[in-house]
């Protein structure tokens, strides 16, 4: 069966790395959505739990319910109804109309738009928002906004940092009690001063990929397939499904299928999409649903232990592929360097 190993040694170097830019564990909040970006959000939660990481960020109330037994300081809650709730459990708000649907008593973090556009209220709402949560008697636990475009080299960073900050200004004066400031993602560690933020929501960077200095970081995920079974084919022969797929070119030629497919995650690959794996050898024909094949007879074969080659493969970025990988896969845990 197809498998994936998460290296631990890796992932803590990583998170070594990160706690020393953004000033120690506590001011880590790491981010573990969608399964942890494909890792395993339970394999994950485990060792950064272990590792002492007490902020954690997830999807929805379901990867909250999921993760409750860890017992995190912090559990924020990104696209939430409410259903779940924890003392260690705070809901986004990002839109009004989220702070409605909210059941009193709520905690509530206010994620507030200063530029991306996607989500999040925007400035000139929040003394509305704020007169509502105090009506709704939620507690804000937090103020955030999320950064455009950290891992480009321009300056809107900043000019959404400046926007953050005199919300965050305005909301001090309008509630009576403290609440945490956070705006960083693995890109602004190095272009904000991490010390004026209770902390960093850390997401790719632990899982090893980290653009401005990828030197510093290592993928903590490595894929692998077990044969099912292997032919020897001659010349002319044609592998997998379509009319225009690969074409053997030599006699004894030895191809095997292995057990993984786009239906498992391991997105499509077709006769224009050619992808070498680490031992040389191409994966042969059209991925199917359930299973690929490649031009070799070893038992099993490493898809990648560093996703960036198949992303330039597909013309898309890390983050759909790790994510695309099912959560049924079995994740195991390695210890080595």
């Amino acid at each position: 069966m197809a498998f994936i190993t998460i290296n631990k040694a890796f992932l803590y170097n990583n998170l070594d790395y990160i706690s020393e830019v953004v000033g120690g564990k506590d001011k880590i909040c790491l981010v573990i959505k969608n399964n942890a970006y494909g890792h395993g959000i339970i394999e994950i939660a485990s060792l950064i739990k272990s590792y002492g990481i007490k902020n954690v960020y997830v999807k929805n109330d379901t990867e909250a319910k999921v993760i409750e037994n860890f017992c995190f300081d912090s559990v924020i809650v990104s696209s939430g109804k409410g259903i779940y709730q924890a003392l260690n459990v705070s809901h986004v708000i990002n839109d009004l109309s989220n702070i409605e649907n909210y059941p009193i008593g709520t905690i509530v973090e206010l994620n507030i738009d200063t530029g991306m556009h996607r989500d999040g209220i925007n400035p000139t709402e929040i003394e509305k928002a704020i007169l509502i949560i105090k009506k709704r008697e939620l507690f804000l636990k937090g103020v955030y906004t999320h950064f455009q475009s950290s891992d480009e080299d321009n300056d809107f960073i900043y000019k959404q940092e400046e926007v953050f900050n005199t919300c965050v200004n305005k909301i001090k004066k309008l509630i009576s009690y403290g609440f945490r400031v956070h705006c960083s993602n693995s890109h602004g560690i190095h272009k904000i001063n991490n010390q004026n933020y209770d902390f960093a929501r850390i997401g790719i960077a632990a899982y090893g990929y980290f653009d401005l200095y990828p030197e510093k970081l290592t993928p903590i995920l490595s894929l692998y397939a077990e044969k099912k079974s292997t032919k020897v084919l001659c010349k002319g022969d044609r592998i997998g499904y379509g009319s225009n797929g690969f074409i053997v070119d030599e006699d004894d030629f030895i191809v095997s299928n292995y057990d993984i497919g786009y239906g498992d995650g391991f997105l499509r690959l077709d006769e224009n999409n050619k992808y070498i794996l680490l031992n040389g050898k191409q994966i042969t024909g059209i991925v199917s649903m359930d299973s690929l094949s490649v031009a070799c007879d070893s038992d099993t074969v490493l898809l990648f232990n560093d996703v960036r080659k198949l992303a330039r493969t597909h013309n898309t970025i890390v983050y759909e592929i790790l994510t695309s990988l099912k959560h049924y896969i079995p994740r195991y845990i390695i210890q080595h360097e």
